[in-house]
C-alpha cells in the first residue's frame, strides 16, 4: 500500500502546505491541490498511474513508498519525536523603539513600529527557550536600554538559566548606573559604531554627539572589565577613517548595509554591491539553497544554530 516515507512528515500551513524529509534535510513547499493529491491516493489506497509530474517526483524523492500495512504512516506532524536541539543562540527584540535615527535601520522606519516586549512575555520566552537549550541570548532592540527596568527584570530573570546573555545597544544611554548592573550580573555588551570619526558616525545616526555618548561607554566599560565587542555596518559616504587608539576596532569586511527599512540603494556603492552580488563562490557559502522542481519549491538547510524573537 501507499505511505509517506518514514520520517517523511507533512505540515498544513494556511495557504500552503510543506513535506519535511527528516531522512535528507530537506523541505518542500507545496500548493493545496498538491497536498489533495497526495492524501486522497492515500486515503483512497489507489494504485497511481505516472501521469502526474508532482507525484512522479515524490517517489522520486521518496516522500511516498509501497509499506506493507503495518508500516503505514499518514505523514500527520503529531507523530514527530522530538530529537537533539542544535539551536543554542536567541535573539530577543525587546522593544522597536530607539533615542537614534540611524538612516539604514529598519527600526521605528514604520509609523506602527513603536512596541515593547512586556515582562510576563519575556519571562515565557525564557522559560521557552531554557527548557529547550538554548544556552546563549542576546537582547536586542532598537534601543533595549530605553526600556529601563524591565530590561533589568528580565536580565535578572534570565541570569541564571543562561551562560551567555548579551545586551546590543548604540550606547548613548549608557552610563555608571548600567555598567554596574552589567558587572553584577555578568552581562556583555555590544555596540554599534560605523566610524572612528565623529562626523561619520553622527551622519549615519542623525543625532549630533552620539559618537561621543558611545565611544565614552565604552571607556566605562572597558575601565569595568566588562566584555564588549562592536558592529558596524558600511555603507556608500560613512569613511571608515583612522584607529587613534585602543578603544575599539571597527571591522572593515562585515556587515554591508541591507535594503530594508530607512535603506536605500544609493547606501550602495559599486563596491559595497559586488560584495553583495552572488557569484558561484558565494552562491555556495550561503545557508539555503532553493530551486523549483515541478511546482515544489525545494529547500536544503546546510547549518542553522541561531534563533530570532521578536516581540510580536
Amino acid at each position: 500500500m501507499l505511505s509517506f516515507n518514514k520520517n517523511v512528515y507533512l505540515v498544513y500551513g494556511a495557504k500552503k502546505d510543506c513535506i519535511y524529509n527528516l531522512n535528507t534535510g530537506e523541505y518542500f513547499q507545496i500548493y493545496k491541490s498538491d497536498t489533495n493529491k497526495i492524501k486522497n491516493l492515500l486515503l483512497d489506497n489507489q494504485c497511481y498511474g505516472g501521469n502526474d509530474s508532482f507525484l512522479d517526483r515524490c517517489f522520486e524523492k521518496e516522500i511516498l513508498v509501497d509499506v506493507s500495512e503495518s508500516e503505514f504512516s499518514d505523514g500527520e506532524i503529531e507523530n514527530i519525536q522530538i530529537g537533539k536541539n542544535n539551536i543554542e543562540f536567541a535573539w530577543i527584540e525587546v522593544t522597536t523603539k530607539c533615542n537614534l535615527y540611524c538612516k539604514h535601520c529598519y527600526e521605528e522606519s514604520s509609523s506602527e513600529c513603536n512596541s515593547s516586549l512586556d515582562y510576563d512575555s519575556a519571562k515565557y520566552i525564557l522559560d521557552e527557550l531554557f527548557e529547550n537549550k538554548i544556552s546563549k541570548i542576546q537582547f536586542i532592540g532598537g534601543e533595549p536600554l530605553l526600556i529601563g527596568d524591565n530590561l533589568k527584570k528580565m536580565i535578572e530573570y534570565a541570569k541564571d538559566k543562561f551562560e551567555y546573555i548579551e545586551v546590543f545597544t548604540n550606547g548613548t544611554l549608557l552610563n555608571e548606573e548600567w555598567a554596574n548592573f552589567f558587572k553584577e550580573n555578568n552581562i556583555k555588551v555590544a555596540l554599534s559604531l560605523y566610524s572612528y570619526n565623529a562626523y561619520f558616525h553622527d551622519s549615519v545616526t542623525k543625532i549630533k554627539g552620539s559618537f561621543n555618548k558611545t565611544t565614552n561607554a565604552i571607556r566605562i566599560l572597558k575601565e569595568k572589565g566588562i566584555p564588549y565587542k562592536i558592529a558596524t555596518v558600511h555603507m556608500d559616504g560613512c569613511i571608515l577613517g583612522v584607529k587613534r587608539d585602543d578603544l575599539f576596532t571597527l571591522n572593515p569586511s562585515r556587515d554591508i548595509v541591507r535594503m530594508s527599512g530607512r535603506a536605500e540603494v544609493n547606501l550602495l556603492n559599486r563596491e559595497l554591491l559586488e560584495k553583495k552580488l552572488i557569484t558561484e563562490q558565494n552562491f555556495k557559502n550561503k545557508v539555503f539553497s532553493t530551486m523549483f522542481i515541478n511546482g515544489l519549491k525545494y529547500h536544503k538547510c546546510f547549518s542553522k544554530k541561531n534563533l530570532y524573537i521578536s516581540k510580536s
